[in-house]
């Protein structure tokens, strides 16, 4: 009886252990995100009508003298241009975004009109989210398949691949700006 007791007692400590381990990731965001797509009805023009969207949003982030605010404004939301966009911000885990130092960023675009950016926070790196209006639900979104690149024809590190996936189940894939504005033309800061 004294060595089934220690017995359970081994399993029990052995399955603390494991739960509270050093790596254990249960507890952490896992690149989710709440997302509200402030949708709140009709004007009397008939115009939908999103709470929370700013037409004047703009974003912080820059280098060697090229704005994301130029790719902002040349990535136009395609359904809802007058509406503005928001902003979601979802912190990233992992190992591969420790080599992005602070305020160094990567970029990208969806055909959309939506404009991510990868950026370093000096503990971590975080994604931030100019997203364009949709009709889809509120609720829990996730982001997946983050890749950054070293080359591209832009004057901006490129956002390679992202994917944004909103509660109703659509998603929005960003890519690096070398392909086009939502608009079908060059970025100004490409080649």
């Amino acid at each position: 009886m004294k060595v089934m007791c220690h017995i359970i007692q081994s399993l029990l400590l052995l399955g603390l252990l494991v739960a509270c381990g050093k790596d254990n990731k249960s507890g952490q965001n896992n690149n989710q995100y709440a997302y509200n797509n402030g949708y709140s009805g009709y004007d009397a023009y008939g115009n939908p009508v999103f709470t929370g969207y700013n037409p004047n949003l703009t974003s912080p982030y820059s280098y060697n003298g090229y704005s994301v605010n130029t790719v902002l404004a040349e990535n136009t939301c395609v359904t809802y241009p007058n509406a503005g966009r928001m902003q979601v911000q979802v912190p990233l885990q992992g190992s591969q975004y420790n080599s992005i130092t602070a305020n160094d960023f990567y970029i990208g675009v969806t055909s959309y009109g939506d404009v991510g950016v990868v950026v370093g926070t000096g503990n971590g790196a975080m994604f931030v989210g100019y997203l364009c209006p949709r009709m889809s639900s509120s609720g829990q979104g996730f982001l997946s398949g983050i890749g950054i690149g070293s080359y591209s024809t832009c004057r901006m590190k490129p956002l390679v691949a992202a994917t944004m996936q909103f509660p109703d189940g659509s998603k929005a894939a960003f890519r690096m700006l070398d392909y086009g504005s939502s608009r079908g033309v060059r970025f100004s800061v490409c080649q």
